[in-house]
């Protein structure tokens, strides 16, 4: 049974700001509060390895870096106390990154959301980033719905950085980045865009099977809307409904 997903008529999105005042160590899994206190969804941290196909439950991480940047990220090695993240070198970094383990965050939601906007944070040049969608909470069964490179320095507005973009339902709007070190990149989504709203989101570093650190990022801010989503059959079945219903007004006029 297919889903038509498509944003809620007259919807006001909804955003979860994940930017801190100071670093903190977290559980696997942590509820959050959108701004509004509207609504509220589950953020999970994961490893995860491939052939064969596995995940392990890690820690999240509010981390504030130098500069005000700020963000939710994933710690896959922790110091030897289990009271922090055990960072740089051998270690990990604490946003979503592919030093050591590969990682990803998944939030989870109560009912399928449609993408308006992802902020991430502290992106290099050659940092890439992976958006997966699924029903499920399966990130192996997931689709991928988007991803992008950032390539060289970055200037202002929506060509900075001549990120190369994979969109393969064509659901990216269009990416802003700004800064040149350490930049942010602004993704805005087209919220009337086909099959792009679930209930499990998952931002994954690429799968780096050099043990090399090619990648680290973390997540600011997620906003979306409630989807107003509706199978097929059940379309098909309103419809001869109305028909039905105009069919019977029309006998009872003669």
């Amino acid at each position: 049974m297919s889903l038509i997903s498509v944003g809620s008529a007259g919807a006001v999105p909804t955003t979860w700001d994940f930017t801190t005042a100071s670093d903190s160590l977290l559980p696997h899994s942590q509820t959050f509060t959108a701004t509004d206190l509207s609504s509220q969804l589950t953020a999970l941290a994961f490893s995860y390895t491939t052939g064969p196909n596995a995940t392990t439950n890690t820690n999240l991480y509010l981390e504030l870096q130098p500069g005000s940047v700020s963000y939710l990220g994933v710690c896959s090695i922790l110091n030897a106390g289990g009271t922090d993240c055990l960072s740089g070198g051998s270690g990990d970094f604490t946003g979503i990154d592919n030093l050591g383990p590969d990682e990803f965050l998944q939030l989870q939601f109560g009912a399928p959301w449609a993408l308006v906007k992802v902020v991430l944070n502290n992106l290099d040049a050659g940092d890439q980033w992976y958006l997966y969608g699924n029903s499920s909470s399966d990130f192996f069964g997931s689709t991928l719905l988007a991803s992008a490179k950032r390539n060289g320095d970055c200037g202002p507005g929506p060509s900075g950085c001549s990120p190369t973009i994979t969109d393969p339902f064509g659901i990216i709007d269009h990416i802003d980045y700004d800064g040149d070190s350490h930049s942010r990149a602004q993704v805005y989504f087209n919220v009337n865009a086909e099959n792009h709203a679930f209930k499990n989101y998952f931002i994954a570093a690429d799968v780096n099977p050099t043990g090399q650190s090619n990648d680290t990022f973390g997540l600011a801010s997620f906003t979306g809307e409630v989807a107003a989503s509706v199978s097929e059959p059940a379309t098909i079945a309103l419809l001869g409904i109305g028909l039905g219903g105009l069919g019977w007004i029309a006998r009872r006029r003669r």
